[in-house]
C-alpha cells in the first residue's frame, strides 16, 4: 500500500538540536537524517520499498518502527484527501457581543468602531433588544454546555445600568437551558470604580482594559474627546478602583502602530502595573496612518523575538504569565488539535448592534454587506453563516500547503474583507506576522518542555 507523506512541515532548531513540525499530526519530531530521508521516499513508495530502500543505511527494524509511528500518529498518511473538511451546517451560537453603547468617552486615533458609533449615529442599546439578544444567544446554543456573553461598544461602562440587568438575566437564562456562563466586559478603563469592579468579581465578569504601554505610548493614539492622552485618566481609575486587590479575570488589550513598535517595553510596563495576561494586535488597516507595512513588520518580528524570549524566561522560571499571542499556539500545540478557522465569526460567534441589526462578530459591525439578521424581527441570514462556515483553512489555495495552517487557522475574515473585501482574502500583514508567532510559539515550546516539563503540564495540562 502506497503511504503518502502529508503536507510539509516546518523545520527548526533550539540551541542544539533540531525539530520538525508535522501539521495533520500536530506532532514535533527530533529532525534526523532518517526521518528526512523517510519524508522523501514517503511520498510514493510503501513501506516495504522505504525499509529496502533505507537498509544499506539504517536496521530495518528501527526504519519499520519510524514509519510505523509517523503512519499511527498522521505524519504518513495512507490515503488521498483533505485532511480535515469542514461541517457545512449550522452549527449554532456559544458567542454573542452586546454592542450596548454605540458611544465612547474616548477619541483613539485607530478605533476602527469610528469613535464608539461605527459609522452610524451614537446611541444606546435598551433593554428589550438586549433581552432579545441573550434569547438569541440561548435559543440557538450549539451542543456545547457553555455561552459566552460579552459586553462591548463604544465604551459599554456608559450604559452600566443596562449591564448589571442583562448580568442576571442571562445568568438566570444559562440556568434554565442547563448552561455554563461566561461573561466578558471590554472597556477603555477610564470609568472605573471600586463600586464597579467589586460588582464585576462578585459576578464573575472578566474585564478587557485597553492599554498600549506607558504613557508616552498609549497617548500617541488613545485620546480624550479634547485631544488629551488618557493614560493619567485610566491609571488614576485602575488605582481609586482598587482593580488588582480585587483581582477579577483582568486582561490588557494593547494595539500596535506605526507610532508604538517597542512591544518589549510596553509588555514589561503593563506587566509592572499588575496585569497577568496580555495581548497585542498591529491595527487593522481601516487607518492608513496608523497601520504597519511591511517595513514596520520587520521591526515588530525583532521585537516579539525578543519577546519569546523574555516569556520563555519568565515560563521556564515558573510565572504564571499568559501573553495570548503567544499561549494560545502554545495550546494548540500541546493539544495537537486541529483549528480551521482563525475564530469562529459568523458560525458560532454573533455580534448585536443597538438596533438589533447582527453581525459576525463585533469589528463587522457597521459594514451593511454583513448584516446577517435583526433580534427584534426575528430574522437570521443562514446564507451568511454558510459562508463563514465554508470559509474553512483548507479550503484556501493560500493557507492549503502552509505548514502553520492550523495553528493559524487561516487568517481572519474580517482583515481579509476590509483589505480586499472579501473573507475569505488573506491579509499579507496579518498572515506572516501570525506565521512568526507561531514560529516562535515551537521554540518557546521546546525549550519549556526541555527546561520545566511540570510547570509546562501545570499550564497546559496533561500531555497527550
Amino acid at each position: 500500500m502506497t503511504i503518502k507523506m502529508a503536507l510539509p512541515g516546518y523545520e527548526f532548531h533550539v540551541n542544539d538540536a533540531e525539530y520538525f513540525f508535522e501539521p495533520c499530526s500536530g506532532g514535533i519530531y527530533p529532525l534526523s537524517e532518517l526521518l528526512r530521508k523517510i519524508m522523501v521516499h514517503g511520498e510514493s513508495d510503501d513501506t516495504e520499498a522505504i525499509i529496502d530502500r533505507l537498509s544499506s543505511e539504517y536496521d530495518s527494524h528501527i526504519v519499520r518502527d519510524s514509519v510505523q509511528l509517523l503512519y499511527e500518529e498522521g505524519a504518513l498518511s495512507r490515503q488521498e484527501g483533505k485532511d480535515q473538511e469542514p461541517s457545512s451546517q449550522d452549527r449554532g451560537a456559544t458567542e454573542i457581543y452586546l454592542q450596548v453603547s454605540h458611544k465612547c468617552n474616548l477619541r483613539c486615533a485607530y478605533c476602527y468602531a469610528d469613535g464608539g458609533h461605527f459609522g452610524g449615529p451614537a446611541a444606546m442599546m435598551d433593554e428589550s433588544t438586549a433581552r432579545r439578544a441573550v434569547d438569541f444567544l440561548f435559543d440557538r446554543a450549539a451542543q456545547s454546555d457553555t455561552c459566552s456573553l460579552n459586553f462591548d461598544g463604544g465604551e459599554p461602562f456608559l450604559n452600566f445600568s443596562l449591564v448589571r440587568r442583562m448580568v442576571d438575566y442571562a445568568t438566570n437564562s444559562a440556568k434554565n437551558h442547563n448552561r455554563t456562563l461566561l461573561l466578558n466586559i471590554s472597556s477603555n478603563g477610564t470609568l472605573l470604580t471600586e463600586k464597579k469592579v467589586r460588582y464585576l468579581k462578585e459576578h464573575r465578569v472578566s474585564l478587557g482594559l485597553s492599554i498600549d504601554g506607558d504613557r508616552a505610548a498609549h497617548d500617541t493614539a488613545r485620546l480624550t474627546v479634547d485631544g488629551k492622552g488618557s493614560y493619567g485618566l485610566l491609571i488614576s481609575a485602575i488605582n481609586q478602583s482598587k482593580l488588582f486587590d480585587y483581582r477579577p479575570y483582568t486582561q490588557a488589550l494593547g494595539t500596535i502602530t506605526t507610532q508604538t513598535l517597542n512591544c518589549l517595553s510596553a509588555i514589561k510596563h503593563i506587566i509592572d502595573l499588575g496585569f497577568k495576561i496580555i495581548y497585542f494586535e498591529p491595527v487593522g488597516r481601516q487607518n492608513k496612518s496608523c497601520a504597519l507595512d511591511t517595513r514596520q513588520l520587520d521591526e515588530l518580528e525583532r521585537q516579539f523575538s525578543a519577546i519569546a524570549d523574555f516569556y520563555a524566561e519568565e515560563l521556564i522560571a515558573g510565572n504564571p504569565l499568559i501573553l495570548r499571542n503567544f499561549f494560545r499556539p502554545l495550546e494548540k500545540i500541546h493539544s495537537r488539535s486541529k483549528f480551521g478557522f482563525r475564530c469562529s465569526a459568523g458560525v458560532r460567534t454573533f455580534a448585536v448592534s443597538p438596533n438589533g441589526d447582527i453581525f459576525p462578530c463585533y469589528k463587522f459591525v457597521g459594514m451593511a454587506d454583513y448584516i446577517m439578521g435583526n433580534v427584534n424581527e426575528g430574522t437570521l441570514d443562514h446564507a451568511i453563516i454558510q459562508r463563514f462556515s465554508n470559509n474553512h483553512v483548507t479550503y484556501k489555495k493560500r493557507c492549503g500547503q502552509c505548514w502553520a495552517r492550523y495553528l493559524c487557522g487561516g487568517g481572519c475574515p474580517y482583515l481579509g474583507a476590509l483589505s480586499h473585501g472579501d473573507i475569505e482574502a488573506i491579509d499579507d500583514i496579518d498572515c506572516r506576522f501570525n506565521k512568526f508567532l507561531c514560529q516562535q510559539s515551537l521554540e518557546i515550546y521546546i525549550r519549556l518542555s526541555r527546561e520545566n516539563p511540570e510547570f509546562l503540564e501545570k499550564i497546559l495540562g496533561p500531555r497527550r
